[in-house]
């Protein structure tokens, strides 16, 4: 019998938690389709209503509101992720912390994009590069924003070769 370590178990459960909640809410929005804020089927939506609240409540509302909706299970930790970093990106507080998620996030949707094993969908990557141009803008970093967005231009015109093809 195969022996395990203690990390590599937790690291798995993990994983599989994660694919169990994109999962359940795939077949929630596709079995009951709602036009809410938080359907995960509209990246843009949810990332400017997330935005708009930062700007009329303040940023520490907003971010009590993204952990909320990720504990019930309305949308997935890298959703979350992408959320908190562009809010902390919309109120200017952060962006360090910021900056370091959305890298994080950005390598796990270019990941899951290479496999073709899809942990979110390249509209979710689109956006995390547009953020994370964002968030290095702010932080004077220029260079590095530049390329966040020629990844994003390069994955818009490679969608929509695709689609057209």
């Amino acid at each position: 019998m195969p022996s395990f370590d203690e990390s590599e178990m937790h690291r798995w459960w993990v994983e599989c938690e994660e694919a169990r909640v994109n999962i359940m809410i795939s077949l929630r929005e596709a079995a009951l389709p709602r036009h809410s804020t938080w359907c995960v089927s509209r990246p843009s939506n949810i990332i400017y209503a997330v935005n708009k609240l930062c700007e009329q409540s303040g940023y520490e509302l907003a971010s009590e509101n993204i952990s909320d909706i990720h504990l019930r299970l309305v949308i997935p930790k890298f959703v979350g992720d992408l959320l908190r970093c562009s809010v902390a990106s919309a109120c200017d507080v952060q962006l360090k912390r910021a900056t370091n998620r959305i890298f994080n996030t950005v390598e796990v949707l270019e990941r899951s994009l290479k496999n073709g094993v899809f942990f979110g969908d390249p509209a979710y990557l689109y956006y995390a590069y547009s953020i994370a141009g964002r968030l290095l803008e702010q932080r004077g970093e220029e260079k590095i924003s530049e390329d966040m967005c020629r990844r994003r231009d390069g994955l818009r015109d490679r969608v929509h070769e695709i689609i057209v093809d």
